[in-house]
């Protein structure tokens, strides 16, 4: 392989994976179980907040409905992201800041933290082997909010959905 065409794949591999991240956070924001668990392999591990570690798609997609279930809204945005990608495995980095409201508050709060992720290559798309969470900070601010009716997208976005992570 040339130079050019080992520096497009890995292009092409790295923008694959920040879509897939991409989808994930949107995935939360939509506070879509089953579309953000979607982005793991079915044997995937997610490990958040120190706890111990959640094995398997389906196991992982009851957990994020649990949390996301004490939510209005969660604004998750992934930054600052780092990635190499060693043949069909990859490992990626990024900070996490998100913002949210519980149901049962009008207090809004906000945890930042970053991922530390190892994907793997099936067939041409990316998913999350395994993902660690690593808060930095969380909090809660005082005082009254409005929250807005869930948005309602109108125009759709060509190639936005990725196989297995269409919303249900």
């Amino acid at each position: 392989m040339s130079y050019v065409n080992e520096a497009e794949g890995k292009r092409s591999d790295e923008s694959a994976i920040q879509k897939l991240a991409n989808h994930y956070s949107h995935a939360v924001f939509l506070l879509d179980a089953k579309m953000a668990a979607a982005a793991y392999m079915t044997d995937g591990i997610l490990s958040a907040f120190y706890g111990p570690d959640i094995v398997g798609r389906d196991a992982i997609e009851t957990a994020l409905a649990t949390g996301f279930a004490k939510y209005d809204f969660i604004m998750q945005t992934s930054g600052a992201v780092v990635i190499e990608v060693q043949g069909d495995a990859a490992f990626m980095r990024s900070s996490v800041s998100e913002w949210m409201r519980r149901s049962d508050t009008s207090q809004l709060e906000c945890c930042f933290g970053c991922y530390e992720d190892k994907l793997v290559r099936t067939g041409a798309d990316w998913r999350f082997e395994r993902r660690r969470f690593m808060p930095v900070h969380r909090g809660r601010f005082p005082g009254e909010a409005r929250t807005y009716r869930e948005p309602r997208f109108e125009i759709g976005i060509s190639g936005f959905e990725l196989p297995g992570l269409s919303r249900s």
